[in-house]
């Protein structure tokens, strides 16, 4: 199911706000450039390698979920163009 453009922001926050305070320090940096895909409502999430196997592992568990995808270690999940380069803690950043 596509989630309007307009309810993807409120989505981002919820989704990056329980990561930061739930999951972060369970999943970095071992399980860094793998994609974590989370159901907002729920907190379950599933990491994988494929960020379209997670995502579907998910859903195939919680149909329906409102899901938000990461790729673990990198500030966002996809690029344009340029070097990929990993996210700095938090204790490091300006």
């Amino acid at each position: 199911m596509a989630i309007p453009s307009r309810n993807r922001k409120p989505i981002a926050r919820e989704a990056h706000a329980f990561y930061d305070a739930e999951l972060r320090h369970k999943v970095e940096p071992h399980e860094n450039g793998k994609f974590l895909s989370l159901d907002v409502d729920t907190g379950d999430y599933e990491v994988h390698s494929s960020n379209v196997i997670a995502s579907n592992r998910l859903h195939d568990r919680r149909p329906g979920a409102r899901v938000f995808t990461f790729k673990i270690g990198y500030p966002t999940m996809g690029r344009f163009g340029g070097p990929r380069r990993p996210m700095r803690p938090k204790s490091e950043r300006a």
